[in-house]
């Protein structure tokens, strides 16, 4: 792949990755309520997630598999953010050690990520363009890959930790009502999301 090439790809995904979505909105929630252990095993799980989507569709790319499973699995993870945003916002903030266990933040992050399958389409549409055809198509796609990797890991952490920032230096009331706030976005992606996949079926 030319530097070219490659550099235009890691400009676009930045901006595309720091645009606010259900992944940020859990990772500013989770950094503000329970600190660097929170920030980053969330950003571990929305990694993870992107990589597991733009894998599948670097596979639908080169061997195209059916895609008619898409909107089911939609729905159940837009059922699954409307629970994470109702957690967000009505269940009782207490310590980290006694109410929340390490893998919580791992796996909510995940299929928060993971959610919503349609960003497969997305990939599908957006990789092409990227691939350099005069090198193998193996290499490529790790080259998007690992760059998606990295510039995912770093925003992601890069609003975890302004998060911890802001939250030290203002009163615990307004940090419940950030938290809160966050909970409602997700609530609000999510109640999006259902309505579109539900759609689709109808």
């Amino acid at each position: 792949m030319s530097n070219f090439l490659f550099l235009s790809y890691i400009l676009t995904i930045s901006a595309i990755i720091a645009s606010p979505g259900p992944s940020t909105a859990l990772m500013v929630s989770h950094s503000i309520s329970y600190g660097r252990r929170a920030l980053v095993l969330n950003s571990l799980g929305s990694v993870c997630a992107a990589t597991i989507l733009i894998l599948i569709a670097l596979l639908l790319i080169d061997k195209t598999i059916p895609k008619n499973f898409l909107p089911f699995l939609s729905i159940i993870g837009s059922v699954y953010l409307l629970y994470i945003g109702y957690k967000s916002i009505f269940s009782n903030k207490v310590d980290i050690k006694r109410n929340t266990e390490i893998n919580n933040f791992f796996s909510q992050a995940f299929f928060t990520g993971i959610s919503n399958p349609k960003d497969i389409i997305f990939f599908l549409i957006f990789l092409p363009q990227f691939i350099d055809h005069s090198f193998s198509f193996i290499y490529s796609a790790l080259l998007l890959v690992f760059g998606w990797i990295f510039c995912d890991t770093v925003i992601m952490m890069t609003y975890g930790l302004v998060a911890i920032r802001a939250r030290n230096s203002l009163s615990s009331g307004f940090i419940l009502k950030i938290t809160n706030m966050m909970g409602w976005i997700i609530i609000g992606l999510g109640s999006l999301l259902l309505i579109t996949s539900l759609r689709q079926l109808i």
